[in-house]
């Protein structure tokens, strides 16, 4: 793998190095040829160390000498440690032992895509050779450290100690920001004197008496030194934040995990007077980075953990309700939130499912138009939205918010996100600091980590979908064969029964009322048996259909105009808004759907109403269409709808009870749903949602009549 000199060598390099070669190390720890030293073989410690740390790893080779710096960079778009390259520097008399005899004067080189490392850390090497020396020993020292220590806790340890060490102070600890109550807890101690009550200690961010200098470079990201803190600013007004009386020089670092985001701070103290300069500084930087590193690292590992114990609950959790509980409940411990809520698309709606503080008591009230508000937004557009302040966008409503908008410090909403749609939002709040300085924005990470989330949901909703669909159909599987069978038999049946009163027709029996009323009866109940076998051979067919490609609207409206015919006194409309839907349908078995829900409606309109039919396409699947047919009739109750799709369930005196069943049945033949969404005492509606090859444009037209 081949690659070219670029621009970005370090400083350092420039001015004192005579001698560059680079090399790349793989994950499997070999050497590939890069540079003209054409060096291949074994990783040595060392550059597994820089594999490892994926950071600047320095190295004094001869103490009597000038030293010579390995950078490591990264190879790729996705800037991870799979690939780094090694530069050696030649110092003034010094190179690597198995460089020393090949290449002399060669131009200096680097990589291309090498990571510049930050010009005030470089200007440290171009320092006396003493300093030099030691910093760099104290970075080859830490670089060890992330391989030595996989215990996070070990690791801090192990790194305050290096700092110590490496710029003579006395005590160190390393604080981490909890984002929640805005104030630095220590996390990790070294040196002598610690107690229970001093790692008791919290540093106030949220106001500006309390924070001390700790809080300041957690608040502003600066690196901080003082000389004498009794004349110091930060630490005068904040005598609870002295940890130790005889401490006179101090040094504080931030800690930046990925995005820039502050994560805590590393601070170092003596009880000598100006114990540190400006290099001190820079070498704690260097660490501080490490420390960092190494903490985004345990977080970004308890996160997927979390994230694949979660999963391993979705995959297994067949309790839709405790699945989504759980889902916010995971939402807001991996991503710091204060409220986590989750809204899935039902009937072109955002119907709240599961929340975790004040909209809880909401759940399946609240409810968002598609398009409505920041939440209505996402599931219309399936894009994220990620604010500070949400009362500055225009899209903001205002409506079942989990907190008051002035309270609002962060708010991320990302799409569920299905097999072919959007099923729903998945949104994290985190409420507003009192103190304006102190801001806590979900990150782009954040987006990514509910993203993964939001995915695994859809990924559940689908499966229960399918699964719903696979029993439904083993159901009515079965229910056909039982209904095949038995129309066999009664078809048998009748053809018997129709011979034998054609023959007591031609046999001399009395003439009289009574003998044509038998007959009567007798030919009444025959036709009524061919009726029922008929809806059981039709139940039967219902499920298969013979599609092909037809248009929607024109077939229903011609369809519509022959009912009117037959109605009575049942007005029918019909609405749309759309030129033209083309489909793969079997027209004769759909205009047997149709004509079953409006016979539905007439039967419960003895009196004489409307039906309502209309045509749209679906806002939150733009590749559906919508079909509803409604009445003016009294409605179906609610315990009622989940029963009246099933086979054999009636709430009429006559018939088997196959006519929304059969319905339901041609809907599915043609991959589409049905639910009933009328409210009792208004009427029954019926929405039928069918997939579309090509919908037409919108139009001002509309049909009623």
């Amino acid at each position: 793998m081949a690659t070219h000199i670029s621009h970005d060598i370090p400083r350092f390099i420039n001015k004192r190095c005579t001698y560059l070669c680079a090399t790349e190390v793989n994950t499997n720890n070999n050497l590939h040829e890069i540079s003209p030293l054409r060096r291949r073989g074994k990783a040595t410690e060392l550059e597994c160390n820089i594999l490892s740390a994926g950071m600047l790893i320095s190295v004094v080779l001869n103490p009597d000498n000038l030293h010579s710096a390995w950078y490591p960079f990264t190879v790729g778009k996705r800037q991870a440690c799979s690939s780094l390259g090694i530069g050696y520097a030649k110092g003034d008399t010094i190179v690597p032992s198995e460089l020393s005899d090949k290449h002399e004067g060669d131009t200096p080189v680097t990589t291309k895509g090498s990571q510049q490392p930050k010009e005030d850390l470089w200007e440290v090497v171009e320092g006396s050779n003493d300093l030099a020396k030691a910093s760099l020993l104290s970075f080859y020292s830490v670089s060890k450290l992330l391989s030595a220590f996989p215990d996070i806790n070990a690791l801090m340890k192990a790194t305050l100690e290096e700092a110590l060490k490496s710029v003579g102070a006395e005590r160190g600890f390393i604080a981490l920001i909890n984002y929640h109550t805005g104030e630095l807890k220590i996390g990790w101690t070294a040196g002598h004197g610690w107690t229970d009550e001093k790692l008791s200690v919290r540093f106030d961010l949220s106001g500006s008496v309390g924070r001390g200098a700790e809080g300041h470079v957690a608040l502003t990201g600066k690196p901080y030194l003082s000389g004498d803190i009794t004349k110091d600013q930060y630490h005068s007004s904040c005598s609870r934040c002295l940890l130790f009386e005889n401490t006179v020089s101090c040094m504080v670092v931030p800690l930046k995990g990925r995005d820039g985001k502050i994560i805590g701070v590393l601070s170092v103290s003596s009880e000598h007077q100006n114990a540190f300069d400006e290099n001190d500084l820079r070498i704690l930087c260097a660490l501080a980075d490490v420390a960092a590193v190494a903490i985004s690292a345990a977080d970004y590992h308890a996160r997927e953990q979390k994230l694949i114990e979660l999963g391993m609950e979705l995959a297994s959790q067949t309790d839709i309700e405790a699945l989504l509980d759980e889902v916010v409940a995971v939402a807001v411990e991996i991503l710091q939130a204060d409220d986590c809520s989750l809204f899935l698309i039902d009937d072109s709606k955002l119907v709240l499912k599961a929340s975790r503080g004040a909209l809880k008591g909401q759940v399946g009230k609240a409810v968002y138009e598609l398009g409505e508000g920041l939440t209505g937004w996402v599931a219309l557009h399936a894009q994220p939205i990620r604010l500070s302040d949400v009362r500055s966008d225009p899209r903001w409503k205002g409506r079942y918010t989990e907190f008051p908008a002035e309270q609002i410090g962060a708010f991320l909403a990302v799409p569920v996100m299905g097999q072919k749609s959007c099923r729903g939002v998945l949104r994290v709040i985190r409420k507003r600091h009192p103190d304006s300085s102190y801001t806590n924005p979900f990150t782009p990470d954040d987006q990514n980590l509910l993203h993964m989330l939001a995915s695994q949901v859809g990924a559940v909703l689908d499966r229960v979908e399918l699964q719903e669909r696979l029993i439904e159909a083993e159901r009515m599987a079965a229910l056909g064969e039982m209904s095949a069978r038995t129309a066999h038999m009664l078809g048998n049946k009748i053809f018997t029964l129709k011979g034998a009163l054609k023959e007591l027709k031609h046999i001399d029996l009395p003439q009289g009322e009574e003998r044509e009323r038998l007959f009567s009866a007798i030919e009444c109940s025959i036709k009524e048996m061919e009726e029922l076998l008929q809806e059981f051979r039709y139940f039967v067919k219902s499920a298969k259909a013979e599609k092909n490609l037809l248009e929607l609207i024109s077939l229903m409206h011609e369809f519509i105009e022959q009912l009117r015919r037959t109605t009575g006194d049942v007005a029918i409309s019909f609405v749309t808004h759309l030129d033209e839907v083309w489909i793969e349908g079997d027209a004769e078995r759909l205009k047997r759907c149709i004509s079953e829900l409006v016979e539905n409606a007439i039967h419960f309109m003895p009196d004489g109403g409307t039906i309502s039919i209309s045509i749209e396409q679906s806002k939150a699947r733009p590749n559906e269409v919508l079909i509803t047919v409604s009445d003016t009739g009294v409605g179906i109750p609610e315990e009622k709808k989940e029963k009246i799709f099933e086979p054999f369930y009636s709430t009429r005196a006559q018939g088997l009870g196959l006519g929304l069943a059969i319905v339901k049945s041609i809907v599915q033949a043609h991959g589409g749903t049905i639910e009933e969404v009328g409210e009792y005492g208004k009427g029954a509606k019926f929405v039928i949602t069918l997939p579309a090859k090509r919908i037409g444009k919108q139009t001002s037209r509309v049909e009623r009549e």
